[in-house]
């Protein structure tokens, strides 16, 4: 089995929004500063973000192990390989 690593646009939409939304703030995710308040009124918005990318983890392994095959970059896809029943012939 081979290993994705692809973004869906959704994704992306989802990761472009929260980097905005801490451009505006001004403070990176996570952060040990002087205004912790804002930090933590942010956590709930955190495990949304990280559930958001499990679900969609756990779909795309869902489809690979179902025998699907998936887009990963421009070139590169993932997918569950078949067993071969190639016999080999003895000369």
């Amino acid at each position: 089995m081979a290993v994705e690593v692809r973004t869906s646009e959704e994704t992306t939409i989802v990761v472009t929004k929260i980097i905005s939304i801490f451009l505006i703030i001004g403070q990176p995710p996570f952060c040990f500063c002087y205004n912790m308040s804002i930090i933590v009124s942010l956590l709930p918005l955190y495990f949304i973000i990280i559930e958001l990318f499990l679900v969609d983890l756990l779909h795309k392994l869902t489809k690979i192990l179902e025998g699907e095959k998936i887009e990963v970059w421009r070139n590169v896809s993932i997918y569950k390989e078949r067993e071969r029943n190639d016999s080999k012939r003895s000369l």
